[in-house]
């Protein structure tokens, strides 16, 4: 659903004042949700960042032996 068209319903059913109201609490909810989604999203990518890193360091150590063994 589209903002305006949220808008526009909330407009039909509340005066104008409270309409004023839902519309800024949804709004200012909409953008915590985005920005706690975001501060996840970087969280988890760093760590996958991190576990890449120790995954590769691991791989070298891994072909390391393997040649010593070969």
């Amino acid at each position: 659903m589209v903002v305006t068209d949220l808008k526009d319903k909330i407009r039909r059913v509340f005066p104008k004042e409270q309409a004023n109201v839902v519309e800024e609490v949804l709004s200012l909810f909409y953008e915590n949700v985005k920005i706690n989604d975001f501060n996840e999203l970087k969280a988890i990518v760093k760590e996958l960042a991190i576990a890449q890193k120790e995954l590769a360091e691991a791989q070298k150590r891994t072909e390391k032996k393997v040649e010593e063994l070969a």
